[in-house]
């Protein structure tokens, strides 16, 4: 279960081919329910090195009576075939989002993912019975026993390891909606939208360390033979010049994804990650934030 896959038929409606990645979020755009995908579009793993058949699984947005309200992904196709790479928890495990363990669920399920999933964590294979499964973006895993209510009532969360899935959801927010919209993930201490976002151009002062989601607007890019450096319009409050390095292999990861993965002057870039100490060369000093997965990263460009 994922929120990616690859096509084994064409999808002309959005223009990508067979062994194109496509996202879940995409289908959803397309269809209504699951049976309508899967007879239109075959799909397979994500990781060529796995390739098993997946399907696609549409949640409803709305279902009365509704328990536990999971996030659309794609699942394997055939129960007794099992992916031979490393995928994430199941999207629709259940989460307790109370220190009291209690999770209530609601008929109505909300688009905007609240729940960060750490991307560089390796699965959890094996679930058992009446346990959940509790990631973090330290990459520790452990299972803790089910406490949430099961009463049709209250708000129920969907979850995502992709930067571009909360940009997307923080974009059209006010900032009072982006204040009081919760987002978990254990580097968000805020625990909203609005404390999980720093804004470079409005505000310079970095903390090194400090784990955000850091929205910068393009200015150059170096390719290298290590990786690309990605210099950003804004400076730090110290004059430092700010960097965002994306290793090779992630390099080549965002092209594959993205049929070209491209760094525009002027793109809005989104990294999630923390900043080193500054490194001088040539008189200049530079802050860097290295990237540690493809996940963690989203480019907008400029329309």
């Amino acid at each position: 279960m994922h929120e990616h896959a690859r096509l084994c038929t064409p999808f002309p409606e959005i223009g990508k081919n067979v062994g194109d990645l496509i996202f879940i979020w995409e289908v959803e755009d397309h269809f209504d329910s699951s049976q309508s995908a899967n007879a239109a579009v075959k799909f397979a793993c994500a990781d060529k090195r796995c390739a098993v058949p997946v399907s696609a699984r549409i949640i409803e947005s709305v279902k009365p009576g509704r328990k536990i309200s999971p996030s659309s992904s794609f699942r394997v196709s055939d129960r007794n075939q099992h992916h031979v790479c490393d995928r994430l928890p199941p999207p629709d495990a259940p989460f307790a989002l109370s220190s009291e363990g209690e999770r209530h669920a609601h008929s109505h399920r909300s688009n905007i993912p609240q729940r960060w999933v750490d991307p560089t964590v390796k699965a959890v294979n094996k679930v058992p019975a009446g346990t959940f499964a509790t990631l973090g973006v330290d990459g520790k895993a452990g299972t803790r026993r089910l406490g949430f209510q099961r009463t049709g009532n209250g708000q129920s969360v969907s979850q995502s390891q992709k930067v571009q899935s909360f940009a997307k959801s923080w974009l059209p927010m006010s900032i009072q909606e982006r204040k009081h919209k919760e987002l978990f993930a254990t580097w968000n201490v805020g625990g909203t939208y609005f404390t999980a976002f720093h804004l470079l151009w409005f505000d310079n002062l970095i903390t090194l360390d400090d784990m955000k989601i850091f929205v910068g607007s393009v200015d150059q890019t170096t390719a290298y033979n290590t990786g690309i450096a990605v210099d950003l319009k804004e400076y730090s409050r110290t004059g430092c010049r700010i960097r965002i390095w994306i290793p090779s292999q992630i390099g080549e990861e965002l092209n594959d994804a993205t049929a070209g993965f491209s760094l525009n002057y002027g793109a809005k870039i989104f990294a999630l990650g923390v900043f080193s100490t500054p490194i001088e060369r040539g008189g200049l000093r530079t802050l860097s934030l290295e990237l540690k997965h493809a996940d963690m990263v989203w480019v907008q460009h400029e329309r």
